[in-house]
């Protein structure tokens, strides 16, 4: 099959749903619970027919929007929980259908109920017709990352930029197109600044132009009258992965531009090297040219950039012609740098790319970006995890999410109902059985649906995250199965979001030693898949020795925690730039333990000379090296001990740091 003529079969493909094909292949194992392989183990639950579950959802969201419009809001929505709490106290497959339309309905009721009262009818009457949109909302919003008053102002924009507006029976636009006007909404629920009009931290013409925002009506009017021009289409792919098309901070015009000149082209990440590199800014620390120009694409093309403009300039150009794409970044042992990843076809379904000018010394290590939703950082790994996640069928998806709901609601019953009793229909327990025992069956309720949740979904970040938390009260032998299926998740190339989840699992262990021979036993089985153990992923290797430092630190063995620090400063120095975190903590450790001047600067000093000095650039690139934040603090201590020549010595080797 040609290049082109898989892309035709992907375009349609996409638009019947492939992202809710179970018939595509996919690095990421049915179940990472070694026994949910098996047809006949108590967690091999029968199949769901995505058609009923989806009416039975649709149903329940228009009987919630019309209790909203009727002022029953309150009423309506006691009456969902209760009735899930009835179904999550005692997990049961049978469940499952019932759970998934709850939850959907409950996440939707729960957006409404943050609007101020006065708004709720209004909102209701958008929603009303819209259950599809309804629900990519529901799934979609998080209540610590969004401001739903400002959604809805969105979305009411939204609706007011249709033609047809109220006239189609079918909701319109905003129904058409729910997943992408879902994206628009929680993106754009903060104004996304436009780039081109950055004039507070630009010198020169743009000085005085204020800061304008993105029309998220125009962008909506935009991507849908594109439709057909993009890569993706304006309905081909989930809510989750449109957060990374339409979060542009571009003008129209630059928008426009883009598309006309790279439509079809696919491959974005190779613009990254069309922005030629700016050397005179890297290696004299000029001032880039782009500085005294509008920060535009068509500039970025005509004056250069160092790499981070390069990044920016082709994940702009990937959002214009539709495709999901996100600027990455990492911190090694020397400067930092910036690259560009985006969503392509292998094959015949999508994967993340993220080796478009990801240069040799940063493929070992983890690359951070921006979610647009929350504007927090999100490594590269839970991209993977998002979109594979986002390629399992729609009502696996939408199990995982109700069970992990339903796991978090019995996990916190006790805060939700201010009281020590569990939720409505949970049995209180017999006369007499203390609290604890009914703790103890809410969190083993909670890990069986935890489990679940992730068998219908592996790559479902939320339901390791809550198994995470919840851990310190399982089981040692629940525990150690969900430790083993993290490990087994380390081959979807998400080894740091892995670190993440086992780090709280194994500090729940019971002595020092037992969490050093956990830590050992990561490091080996990560090495195993792929490299942790000091030969490639190297900011892992580090960040295992760390941890194993912490814990020593809080057992108070200091001698075992310093030579956990001393690993990643002597092994690893010119590979991550956690050496510098284990830096601090074992400056920390020393000034805890009153360590002689002399005795600390002699540790230091040996540090520093294992750094190699960087490749020769600007001194403010320069500054941010282990090289040279080792050098300053050898020498700080080397002050301290009264050997001030040892100290001059060291710093006439460092540049002068910028101001």
């Amino acid at each position: 099959m040609s290049y082109a003529t898989g892309m035709s079969v992907f375009r349609v493909a996409s638009i019947a749903g492939i992202f809710t094909s179970s018939m595509l292949p996919s690095p990421v194992p049915a179940a990472v619970f070694p026994t949910a392989a098996r047809a006949d183990h108590p967690w091999a639950a029968p199949p769901l027919d995505a058609k009923s579950v989806r009416e039975g959802t649709y149903a329940s969201i228009d009987r919630l929007v019309a209790a909203a419009s009727e002022g029953e809001l309150s009423a309506c929505m006691g009456r969902l929980q209760a009735e899930f709490d009835e179904l999550a106290a005692v997990p049961d497959d049978a469940a499952r259908a019932d759970l998934i339309r709850l939850a959907v309905t409950i996440r939707l009721g729960l957006v409404l109920k943050a609007l101020p009262t006065s708004a709720r009818a209004e909102a209701a009457a958008l929603l009303s017709g819209r259950p599809r949109l309804g629900r990519e909302l529901a799934l979609l919003m998080r209540p610590q990352a969004d401001q739903p008053s400002a959604c809805f102002q969105v979305l009411r924009a939204l609706a007011a930029s249709d033609p047809r507006g109220r006239e189609s029976k079918d909701g319109g636009l905003l129904e058409r197109f729910a997943p992408l006007a879902a994206a628009i909404a929680v993106v754009h629920d903060r104004p996304v600044h436009i780039r081109a009009e950055r004039a507070a931290s630009t010198r020169g013409p743009n000085r005085a132009v204020a800061r304008e925002a993105v029309d998220p009506a125009a962008l909506f009017t935009w991507l849908t009258g594109a439709d057909g021009a993009l890569a993706f289409g304006a309905d081909g792919l989930p809510s989750d992965l449109y957060v990374y098309v339409v979060d542009a901070p571009l003008t129209d015009q630059e928008r426009a531009w883009a598309l006309a000149r790279y439509k079809g082209d696919r491959q974005v990440g190779r613009h990254f090297f069309d922005v030629v590199y700016d050397t005179e800014a890297f290696f004299s620390g000029k001032d880039k040219r782009i500085e005294d120009q509008s920060y535009t694409l068509q500039n970025l093309l005509k004056f250069g950039g160092v790499c981070v403009d390069q990044a920016y300039f082709a994940s702009n150009v990937g959002k214009s012609i539709g495709v999901p794409s996100v600027i990455l970044s990492a911190q090694g042992a020397g400067p930092g740098h910036a690259w560009v990843g985006f969503l392509e076809l292998r094959g015949n379904f999508p994967s993340w790319n993220f080796e478009s000018g990801r240069y040799t010394e940063y493929k070992n290590l983890t690359g951070t970006a921006t979610d647009p939703q929350s504007g927090e950082r999100l490594t590269d790994g839970e991209l993977v995890l998002l979109t594979e996640f986002a390629r399992r069928p729609e009502v696996d998806r939408w199990t995982a999410i109700a069970l992990t709901d339903a796991a978090t609601r019995l996990a916190d019953a006790d805060r939700a109902s201010g009281r020590a009793s569990g939720p409505a229909g949970l049995a209180p327990g017999t006369p007499g059985e203390p609290e604890t025992g009914r703790r103890a069956a809410r969190v083993e309720a909670a890990q069986s649906w935890l489990r679940r949740a992730v068998d219908a979904a592996p790559t479902y970040a939320r339901a390791w995250r809550e198994a995470a938390r919840l851990s310190a009260e399982f089981s040692l032998a629940r525990r150690a199965e969900w430790q083993e299926a993290a490990v087994a998740l380390a081959g979807v190339t998400a080894p740091a979001f892995v670190v993440e989840i086992l780090d709280p699992m194994i500090a729940a262990a019971a002595t020092p030693a037992e969490r050093a021979a956990q830590w050992e036993f990561v490091a080996r089985k990560l090495s195993e898949r792929g490299g942790i153990d000091g030969t490639k992923r190297y900011d892992l290797a580090a960040r295992v020795r760390i941890a194993q430092g912490d814990m020593y630190a809080r057992a108070g063995d200091e001698d075992n925690a310093l030579r956990a620090y001393d690993f990643v400063l002597a092994k690893l120095v010119n590979d991550t730039a956690e050496a510098r975190v284990a830096l601090e903590r074992a400056e920390s450790l020393f000034q805890a333990r009153k360590v002689a001047p002399d005795v600390v600067a002699s540790h230091m000093k040996a540090w520093w000379q294992k750094a190699r000095r960087p490749s020769e650039s600007a001194a403010r690139f320069m500054s941010s090296s282990n090289w040279f934040i080792l050098g300053q603090r050898a020498a700080s201590w080397l002050v301290r001990a009264g050997k001030s020549r040892e100290a001059d010595a060291i710093l006439a080797q460092l540049p002068k740091p910028p101001r």
